[in-house]
């Protein structure tokens, strides 16, 4: 019994371990566009932000960007839920999922149309707080 509840529990741990983790973004070369968010899901455990954005090519796709932790974005980066909001035209720096196929990133940041810069508490931690730009 004591043998089974510690193979649960590191199970557990591994899972979590790999929820969290940015191995399957390409984080030496950060994707950075500009678009028009659609819609801002504030949910458990992560907000996630929509953007249109056009391709080189002239096509429209719909990029979904996922951020830290709801708690982390209110308390670590001064984020409310007015922050980014359908209709904002943006500039977004993210850490892009690594099948090129699917428009899917990890924030870094988002410029908004008036400058104001939104950091994720890891683009914080990656540039420190006096970097905006």
């Amino acid at each position: 019994m004591k043998g089974a509840l510690c193979a649960v529990a590191l199970l557990i741990a591994s899972n979590a371990s790999a929820h969290h983790s940015l191995s399957l973004f390409e984080t030496a070369a950060p994707v950075t566009f500009q678009g028009l968010v659609t819609r801002v899901e504030w949910r458990s455990p992560h907000t996630l932000i929509f953007v249109e954005s056009k391709e080189p090519g002239g096509e429209v796709v719909e990029w979904r960007v996922e951020t830290v932790p709801n708690s982390w974005l209110i308390n670590n980066a001064g984020w409310t839920k007015d922050s980014v909001k359908p209709g904002d035209q943006v500039k977004v720096e993210l850490y892009a999922y690594s099948d090129k196929t699917i428009k899917y990133g990890f924030l870094l940041r988002v410029t908004m149309a008036d400058g104001k810069v939104w950091m994720s508490p890891l683009d914080i931690g990656r540039r420190g707080r006096g970097d905006q730009n």
